[in-house]
């Protein structure tokens, strides 16, 4: 579920979860939103969405320069994560 800035960004968001997850497992609802931002991420996403995808337990909720880890991640889990996504994405993201 999401908004994405352009009918391109959507198919590369989609085929991105495809690679990362399988077809099979991904189902979406994007909206494009021609006024949306692009999240500081987005040139990332392949990475990041890799690292996700060797931490079934993680839920992620992506919002501009904010990531919310969620899902049943343990917090010994948690704080390699977290370490793992500043240092794809750099310590202008803010995590919650």
């Amino acid at each position: 579920t999401g908004t994405v800035r352009s009918e391109t960004a959507r198919d590369t968001l989609i085929a991105a979860l495809n690679t990362a997850f399988g077809e099979p497992n991904v189902t979406t609802d994007l909206v494009v939103d021609p006024n949306v931002a692009v999240g500081p991420w987005a040139d990332k996403l392949g990475d990041l969405l890799k690292v996700f995808a060797e931490n079934p337990a993680a839920g992620v909720d992506m919002e501009g320069d904010r990531v919310v880890l969620g899902g049943e991640l343990p917090e010994a889990t948690r704080a390699p994560l977290i370490e793992t996504i500043r240092k794809l994405l750099g310590d202008t993201i803010k995590f919650d």
